[in-house]
């Protein structure tokens, strides 16, 4: 139970000691999740082969992991894309002139 407790008293406990940085904490963090939600990828296109790299950005513990996060998410649209590029010049004759 204290598992379930402790984050909920430990951000109170936080918050009560560092209150004069609360709004500030706050506006950085509703901007990370602006920037998470705003690079990740279309989950759609997503297979048991092809998972879809850590699409809530719950793994990002750094400056360095969060740009880790967005070299997975841009290498996974690459790979949809040319996917996608594949099938769809599948089965069409090209004329060479």
């Amino acid at each position: 139970m204290g598992w379930l407790v402790g984050p909920s008293i430990g951000n109170q406990v936080f918050y009560l000691m560092n209150h004069r940085l609360k709004a500030q904490m706050m506006n950085k963090e509703t901007e990370f999740f602006a920037r998470v939600k705003k690079n990740r990828v279309d989950p759609t296109n997503s297979s048991a082969g092809n998972p879809v790299p850590d699409f809530y950005g719950e793994k990002i513990q750094s400056v360095s992991g969060y740009r880790q996060w967005l070299r997975d998410q841009r290498a996974f649209n690459k790979k949809k894309t040319r996917a996608f590029d594949e099938d769809s010049t599948e089965g069409k004759d090209h004329v060479t002139g």
